[in-house]
């Protein structure tokens, strides 16, 4: 059971901590629910093993009670001990939960690397430089181009997606565009960072055929593909306005948002990071109260060895002088039948 528990919280507040930082943000929630499903199955193992609320019997069936002992008291605490168990295990769920609502997006923007003095003409060479995230002092996005498709979603949110697609120019009324600005299910907005913040800021997305290793973001195949058939759509937009002085496929796809709070997930991520801290110290009272219990255990037994001498001290007394009684009886029936 100690070992049981131990694995448990090392699993919980050590290898998650540590695993999690080094894994893409499309995977991170799948691993992340990989070990809370081994973390759940050994904290319920460990309370199988020696259950909340059991009293401890004697060799032959009899309650050992203590002198002095409040059971009522203890049927209270070991009660409360287990909801607060309950609810450590409660808030394991709701950690990952989180994290699947869009605190993995927050968690690794918050990891990833990135420059807080561009422009936007030099993304695509930030981009290439391993950068995640950027602050530029410039930029324009021409929403007035905008391309959008609306598709069914998939998954456990499913529902209706919506894609967008704008170009982005390094001021207004710009030549030709530098980068796309794309979305899901996100309106795109020309300030992301604020009105206190001149330029443009947001996160690299991995084109198609990039790895999604650095990235806080990362669409799938079918997702690429339904943002390169809109940026077609508008490569065709511009041209018919005269603008082709620019590589509609090579351009870097930029998510419009606030690095430090993307999509407004930052809220997900601080739940996760409560629901997590909840957890461990659930997970160290657990492990408090097993030590606890195990060393007044052995004082109990301490304890109650040489009340239990006494006892039987007295059992024998009375047996003896209940075995002398009975002879004295006997004798004297004996007696009285000789008469």
């Amino acid at each position: 059971r100690r070992a049981e528990v131990g694995l448990a919280a090392l699993l919980w507040g050590g290898v998650i901590p540590v695993l999690l930082p080094s894994l893409p943000a499309h995977r991170l929630t799948a691993v992340a629910i990989i070990l809370m499903a081994v973390f759940m199955a050994l904290v319920i193992h460990a309370l199988s093993l020696s259950p909340f609320c059991v009293d401890k019997m004697s060799e032959d069936g009899d309650d050992e009670v203590a002198p002095d002992q409040d059971w009522f008291a203890k049927d209270q605490k070991e009660e409360i001990k287990v909801i607060l168990t309950a609810l450590a295990m409660l808030s394991a769920i709701g950690c990952i939960v989180s994290l699947a609502l869009g605190g993995d997006v927050a968690f690794q923007s918050w990891l990833s690397s990135g420059t807080r003095q561009c422009s936007v003409s030099h993304l695509d060479k930030l981009q290439e430089g391993g950068s995640s995230k950027f602050f530029c002092q410039d930029g324009y996005v021409d929403t007035s181009n905008e391309a959008s498709i609306l598709t069914k979603g998939a998954g456990f949110r499913g529902g209706m997606r919506v894609y967008r697609v704008a170009p982005v120019y390094v001021s207004q009324g710009g030549e030709s565009p530098v980068a796309w600005s794309v979305s899901r299910d996100h309106v795109l907005t020309g300030s992301p960072c604020g009105d206190e913040h001149l330029g443009l800021c947001g996160l690299f997305v991995p084109s198609l055929g990039e790895e999604c290793q650095s990235s806080a973001v990362c669409f799938t195949s079918t997702e690429r593909a339904r943002f390169a058939k809109l940026q077609g759509v508008v490569t065709k937009a511009l041209h018919a306005e005269g603008v082709t002085a620019f590589d509609a496929d090579n351009m870097p796809l930029l998510i419009l948002t606030d690095p430090d709070n993307p999509l407004g997930n930052m809220k997900h991520l601080q739940r996760a990071v409560g629901f997590w801290a909840f957890t461990v110290l659930g997970l160290l009272g657990f492990i408090v109260d097993i030590l606890v219990n195990e060393v007044l255990t052995r004082k109990g037994n301490d304890v109650l060895g040489p009340y239990q001498k006494v006892l039987l001290e007295e059992e024998e007394t009375r047996n003896s002088a209940g075995s002398a009684e009975r002879r004295g009886s006997d004798q004297s029936v004996s007696f009285a039948l000789e008469q």
